[in-house]
């Protein structure tokens, strides 16, 4: 995978994207208003973080990790967070939270509902994301 700016589809909900409403980060459909791209940049083999993407331009809003809540939330400061083939689905991602055994899961067919995180399961299909990379 490559530096550059994406979408981050969830497989199991084909129309909710990873989305920064309110400076929630919740799952989303397209509308007027609601960032649905990230800046995904990888530091190192396997590494990334995740940062806003507002009218073309990368903003200082990322994505991160409350260890407290166990929820994704916006952040000033970046988190770096594991993403890996899948065993079972190579042409899809997930996305580890690191340090942890919690991967980034499923949104809900509601608008603006936090991700679910879960436990690492090898063999689910709700731990796939599709990165779709923005063509602008």
């Amino acid at each position: 995978m490559t530096t550059a700016i994406y979408r981050l589809k969830s497989i199991a909900r084909p129309l909710r994207f990873v989305s920064l409403v309110d400076d929630d980060v919740v799952g989303h459909s397209d509308g007027p208003g609601v960032v649905m791209e990230w800046f995904a940049k990888f530091r190192e083999v396997g590494l990334a973080t995740f940062q806003a993407v507002r009218g073309g331009q990368i903003t200082n809003d990322y994505i991160a990790f409350d260890s407290r809540t166990r929820s994704l939330v916006r952040s000033d400061s970046p988190s770096l967070f594991l993403v890996k083939k899948s065993p079972r689905a190579p042409d899809f991602n997930f996305i580890g939270i690191q340090g942890t055994d919690l991967v980034w899961a499923l949104t809900s067919w509601d608008e603006n509902t936090p991700i679910q995180l879960q436990i690492k399961n090898e063999n689910s299909t709700e731990q796939l994301w599709i990165f779709e990379e923005t063509t602008e």
